[in-house]
């Protein structure tokens, strides 16, 4: 019975062995595996910070968005500039019309006050004659 039992001790004891080198053998390869991920995830860290560090491609790309942005707008503004000068231009010229209209319809009205006036001193100046011919006949 002794040796039946250093057998199964023996037997156990290579079980144990294999299921130790067995398990050796897995941790070594989970080492190796974590061993190739570690730069991986270094890779990954220096990638992410380079995307949005200050020099990276994101603030790159953000700061280009923003300068095309700030180049149509300034585009924009000087188009609305532009078209509120001819705006205020043709308001100008439209005043300027205006008053000249205004003007000529008051030249118009002193010319034609004149015109009366030198009418009704001339018809006064006739009336006058007239009534200094009447009385020298009744004379």
């Amino acid at each position: 019975m002794v040796k039946g039992a250093e057998a199964l001790f023996i037997s156990r004891e290579r079980a144990h062995k294999k299921i130790r080198d067995e398990f050796q053998v897995r941790e070594a390869l989970i080492k190796e595996r974590e061993a190739a991920i570690d730069p991986r995830k270094d890779n990954a860290r220096q990638n992410h910070f380079a995307k949005f560090s200050p020099t990276g491609l994101l603030c790159k790309a953000q700061q280009f968005v923003k300068a095309e942005q700030a180049k149509l707008n300034s585009g924009m503004m000087v188009r609305e500039l532009a078209v509120l000068e001819r705006e205020q231009k043709m308001a100008a010229l439209e005043a300027a019309l205006k008053l000249e209209r205004e003007m000529i319809r008051t030249r118009f009205r002193e010319t034609e006050e004149m015109k009366q006036r030198a009418d009704a001193s001339q018809a006064e100046v006739k009336n006058q004659r007239t009534a200094l011919y009447i009385e020298e006949k009744k004379k």
